[in-house]
């Protein structure tokens, strides 16, 4: 997974096998170490879900309502 941050938009790019992950597994994360810190960033589903996120301790937490995230699936079909 990729993340790329400009000005004030977080954009997260999941491979294939990640979007199969996302679908299978219901989570993504990854992280990046900057400097002597880390940041983790993450992506999971839940059942009938706003889109929303949070930035907690480090960590950038985004999630996904389950329906969308099968539609990614078959738009790569």
């Amino acid at each position: 997974m990729k993340i790329r941050i400009k000005g004030s938009s977080i954009r997260l790019r999941l491979t294939k096998v990640e979007v199969n992950q996302l679908i299978e597994q219901g989570k993504v994360s990854d992280e990046c170490r900057i400097i002597d810190r880390i940041l983790i960033y993450k992506i999971r589903t839940e059942k009938n879900h706003t889109t929303n996120a949070t930035f907690i301790d480090n960590t950038i937490e985004v999630i996904v309502d389950q329906a969308l995230v099968l539609n990614w699936k078959k738009d790569e079909d």
